[in-house]
């Protein structure tokens, strides 16, 4: 979502994440009742209640980052913590994931995330966003020899922003340069506004690229590596076919606003134009995942053991650490596998 007017972005970015104070009651099939609730609790309302309905294990987790400054930051963690996004898989590789067992992890979930996001006051709102969040609900779906995982990411992006109007010194590409040059320290507000700005023009730059690149050459779009940000690279990876992708646009119908409702109208003429074909999930074997998984992150250390310490070591670390963490959820999901079918043959003993 790309927000105009800055009081009203806010009240629709509420929308998104709010769950309403009666999230306790029940309706009288017994579902606990999401009217008021914002997009992601009711999604995660709703798949719960779906899967609840099918005799598979599954796994619920979230994770929640923001992207500040062209940087990946996890918001469930204390303090500020980075995040790396894999070029690859555009993964979030070192982000907190957390099991969604009920509605208090939700809470809770949400809780972190309102608290967490980077705000600073303006002229314009008293807590106006200075970066981008990704809520990501994933849904494992799982039987004994394989898995499915999807997602559901509700991105909320920062609003454009004009600096005439927050009154703040406008800054160009050059005078970020020279400001990283010469100052360092706290960025300003004008800078943070440019680097806004300069993303939501390039995300709407990449999806006519990957839009072209199907249409004239029926080649598969690859997200930019170079000259680019976290959340450019994040994002374009659902330009790729993997993603069933929408976007809302919250506009201001007030004349003082319309340099920003022109650029966010022109904004959704370049993004509608995504036209990409789907590409399906298909069932991953778990055990053949997990030796291919131990196999590669052994190669892995074993060339970090032996690598100088030069501009590759990171990105050799790198891929330890996204070996290892895909280890790790491969172990849950056959845990989860497991304590699913020893909790069936339990009842069964019982029923006998």
């Amino acid at each position: 979502m790309i927000g105009t007017d800055e009081s009203l972005r806010h009240e629709v970015a509420n929308s998104m994440f709010d769950v309403s104070e009666n999230c306790d009651s029940k309706t009288s099939s017994g579902v606990i009742s999401n009217s008021g609730w914002g997009i992601f609790p009711r999604v995660y309302s709703n798949a719960v209640q779906l899967l609840g309905e099918c005799n598979r294990p599954y796994i619920l987790s979230a994770s929640a980052v923001e992207f500040h400054l062209g940087a990946c930051f996890d918001l469930l963690s204390s303090s500020p913590k980075p995040v790396q996004v894999d070029p690859d898989t555009c993964d979030l590789v070192g982000a907190t994931l957390r099991d969604m067992r009920d509605i208090s992890d939700l809470l809770r979930f949400l809780t972190l995330v309102r608290t967490n996001r980077t705000t600073r006051s303006t002229r314009m709102n008293a807590q106006s966003s200075r970066s981008h969040a990704a809520l990501i609900l994933y849904l494992r779906q799982m039987d004994s020899n394989s898995y499915c995982q999807t997602a559901f990411t509700l991105v909320d992006l920062a609003g454009a922003e004009r600096p005439t109007k927050t009154k703040e010194k406008r800054f160009t590409g050059t005078d970020m340069i020279i400001w990283q040059l010469s100052k360092g320290g706290e960025v300003p507000i004008g800078a943070q506004a440019f680097i806004v700005n300069w993303e939501l023009t390039m995300i709407a730059t990449e999806i006519e690229k990957a839009t072209e690149s199907y249409k004239k050459q029926n080649r598969c779009y690859k997200q930019p590596r170079q000259l680019s940000t976290d959340a450019i690279q994040f994002l374009s990876s659902g330009f790729n076919g993997t993603a069933l992708t929408a976007m809302c646009l919250c506009l201001s119908s007030a004349n003082v606003n319309g340099w920003e409702t022109w650029f966010s109208l022109q904004w959704g003429e370049s993004v509608s134009k995504l036209a990409i074909p789907v590409r399906s999930q298909k069932p991953v074997n778990i055990h053949k995942a997990l030796v291919l998984a131990e196999r590669e992150a052994t190669m892995a250390k074993r060339e970090l053991e032996g690598a100088a310490k030069n501009r590759f070591y990171a990105k050799r670390a790198f891929r330890v650490d996204v070996a290892y963490k895909k280890i790790s959820d491969l172990k849950h999901m056959l845990d989860s596998v497991t304590n699913a079918d020893e909790s069936t043959n339990s009842d069964e003993l019982s029923s006998f």
